[in-house]
């Protein structure tokens, strides 16, 4: 009796390579494959042809074995006793480190941050899709077309961002040491670049924290011999370099300190500083109690209708965020209580000037009056 020929033996580390393969190329969790449709595919695509015991033992041995950031995983469907397939009745996917929510998240954090340029944005974009399955990835094609966006971080801003996290993060693990910068501060030119600006030359500047704030990125710290936090644009400042030297102790950079390390004190801190407004020499955050009228229209007769009269305090939550106290309110007009430095609450009054006055402290409304009737007089006698 003849003999029929034998299949040529498959290597086993072959058959394994391209199990991971199509497992990675063609499968996830929702998406499984049988022994069977592992079979076909190393049949047509692969040109192997193991028998059905290979297969399934090569599968059988693939869960578990990690792959940089994927696993193999087994899912079981129990099968009846009339079913054929019972003999083998795992079907196998590829599991991702990351799920699809997570390389999402990812990915749309890589469009719509400010911390890097398109091209950068980009190129990152098309390797986090790979950290998707092959049916997800279809759904990622909205990543193809990146938002506009004007405040771009330039590679200045990268260089010192980098820079500076590197000295802030030094600074939380040494007790007797730390390192200060020294830099220059510029400003824009109707040339579209940025040039020194006089007595711009800043020495030994204590950085303390990265924050973003109206479309641009701020350092916040402590510049030695003044009792009050400063803040810089990032885009602005050039020539920055560290030194390290002996730690100076004392209570208003402790307290700083602490206010750069919370959340919730930064948050007061962006609120009381409107504009990013600093507290220049004899200036201070006070408290003030404003008046803001809630949107109108007038009708023919030049009377003032209020259509939203309660939700048209968007301006009050863009500027304070939850960093402001209620008085009283009514259909009309809503009274509140807010900290702030002078200069900033008074631009904010500037900009809403239709709609917010200062009723309170008298000092300090007649100071932000005052400041209005200066400027405004300024403006028309040009």
């Amino acid at each position: 009796m003849e003999e029929k020929p034998r299949k040529p033996r498959t290597d086993v580390k072959v058959l394994m390579n391209a199990a991971r393969e199509i497992l990675r190329g063609r499968t996830d969790k929702d998406h499984p494959l049988t022994v069977t449709a592992v079979m076909e595919i190393l049949k047509e695509y692969y040109e192997l042809e193991p028998d059905r015991d290979t297969v399934a033992g090569v599968l059988g041995a693939l869960p578990g074995d990690r792959n940089g950031l994927e696993r193999v995983r087994r899912k079981e469907y129990p099968r009846g006793e009339d079913d054929p397939r019972r003999e083998y009745p795992g079907r196998y996917y590829m599991e991702r480190d990351f799920s699809a929510e997570e390389v999402e998240m990812l990915i749309n954090d890589a469009m719509f941050s400010r911390m890097r340029t398109q091209g950068q944005a980009k190129s990152l974009i098309r390797k986090l899709k790979e950290l998707a399955g092959p049916y997800h990835k279809k759904e990622l094609a909205y990543a193809d077309f990146l938002p506009f966006s004007l405040y771009t971080a330039n590679a200045l801003v990268q260089r010192n961002v980098a820079l500076l996290q590197r000295v802030i993060a030094w600074n939380l693990h040494k007790k007797d040491k730390e390192k200060v910068i020294s830099f220059r501060f510029n400003g824009y030119g109707s040339d579209h670049k940025i040039h020194e600006v006089p007595g711009g030359t800043y020495q030994n500047f204590l950085p303390l924290k990265i924050f973003e704030a109206y479309g641009s990125y701020y350092v916040m710290g402590l510049l030695d011999g003044k009792d009050r936090p400063w803040n810089f644009r990032l885009d602005l400042m050039t020539w920055v370099e560290s030194r390290e030297r002996e730690k100076v102790r004392d209570e208003v950079r402790e307290q700083v300190a602490k206010t750069a390390s919370s959340a919730d004190a930064m948050a007061k801190y962006l609120t009381q500083h409107l504009y990013m407004a600093y507290e220049r020499k004899g200036e201070k955050v006070e408290t003030v109690e404003l008046q803001v009228e809630k949107i109108f229209y007038e009708d023919e007769w030049g009377e003032k209708v209020y259509y939203k009269p309660l939700c048209s305090m968007t301006l009050l939550h863009d500027a304070f965020g939850e960093n402001y106290e209620v008085l009283f309110e009514n259909d009309r007009y809503v009274d509140i209580r807010v900290k702030g430095v002078l200069w900033g609450i008074t631009s904010f009054v500037r900009q809403y000037i239709d709609r917010v006055r200062v009723t309170g402290p008298e000092d300090v409304k007649a100071r932000v009056e005052e400041s209005l009737r200066k400027d405004f007089e300024g403006y028309f006698a040009r």
